[in-house]
């Protein structure tokens, strides 16, 4: 059975954000994935997605199996003017397409807005996602070599991707 048919991708709302954290909380936990490690301010990242949400300036992009989140994408222009995002699927339903529907959301998000390249950081030993990301016209376009120290004492690098966006 194909699991993504079970699965709405679509613009986050303020109802969305427990899900979200949620999500988070548990990708953060495992230690392996993203840069947030648990004991997190939950608070300031509440607070910054109803914020964002409120202004439609960025994206937040939730894919939802009936009322569970199961993945989230945030899109966000940084201070040099260039867009990045984080992305997030759970740990259950890896590897069934959520993260291609999600990066596929991404891509029209910002191509209308006239965007003209999404970059993303990724832990090299990620592969799983180097692939996903490889196989959806992203390239590697640098390195951050030691990236800050993990809570367990860990350096690791940070794989810089880009992806432009073609109108």
């Amino acid at each position: 059975m194909d699991r993504t048919s079970t699965i709405a991708i679509r613009p986050a709302g303020t109802e969305d954000i427990d899900g979200v954290l949620a999500l988070f909380e548990a990708v953060a936990a495992e230690g392996r994935w993203i840069g947030t490690e648990p004991g997190f301010d939950k608070d300031r990242y509440r607070r910054s997605w109803e914020t964002r949400i409120a202004s439609g300036s960025d994206a937040l992009i939730v894919a939802a199996d009936a009322e569970d989140i199961v993945g989230a994408i945030d899109l966000r222009e940084n201070e040099r003017g260039d867009w990045s995002f984080g992305m997030l699927v759970a740990p259950e339903r890896r590897e069934q397409g959520v993260g291609t529907a999600l990066l596929d959301a991404a891509i029209v998000w910002a191509r209308a807005r006239g965007i003209r390249a999404l970059t993303l950081g990724v832990y090299p030993h990620n592969e799983a996602a180097v692939r996903l990301y490889e196989r959806n016209g992203f390239v590697r376009t640098g390195a951050i070599e030691k990236s800050p120290r993990r809570q367990n004492g860990e350096i690791w690098d940070i794989v810089i991707m880009e992806r432009r966006i073609d109108r």
